[in-house]
C-alpha cells in the first residue's frame, strides 16, 4: 500500500468549540486513514484555523477530502478549506483517538 500525507487548514469565524475535531475525526475514520491529527489556532487577524494532517493511500484521501468539503457541521461558519503538501510524521489516528479523550477529560475536570 502506497501512503501519501496532506495538510488541510480549515478557516472561518466559528470553527473552534462546534465539535469539528471529532467530526473530522469520524469522517477520517469512515475514509480508513491510518494517520490523523486536527489542531486548533488563532491566526493573528484572530480568525479560528484548524489544522489538519492525513496519512493514507489515495482513495482514503480522496473519501476524506470530498467528506469535508460536501458536509460541514451546522453550527460551524468555513470560510476556506485548503489542503497543502505534507512531509513530516503524523500520529496514527487512534494515538489521536486517545489524545483527544485525555483533553476531553482535562477540560472536565476543570470545569
Amino acid at each position: 500500500m502506497n501512503t501519501n500525507k496532506k495538510k488541510i487548514v480549515i478557516r472561518g469565524s466559528k470553527v473552534h468549540e462546534v465539535g469539528y475535531r471529532v467530526f473530522l475525526l469520524n469522517c477520517a475514520l469512515k475514509a480508513g486513514l491510518s494517520g490523523f491529527s486536527a489542531s486548533n489556532q488563532i491566526s493573528p487577524e484572530y480568525t479560528q484555523i484548524i489544522n489538519v494532517c492525513i496519512e493514507g493511500d489515495n482513495d482514503s484521501i480522496k473519501d476524506f477530502e470530498k467528506e469535508i468539503r460536501e458536509n460541514w457541521l451546522v453550527k460551524a461558519l468555513v470560510d476556506e478549506i485548503s489542503t497543502h503538501p505534507y512531509n513530516k510524521r503524523v500520529i496514527n489516528i487512534q494515538d489521536f483517538i486517545q489524545l483527544l479523550y485525555i483533553e476531553i477529560l482535562n477540560r472536565a475536570l476543570h470545569f
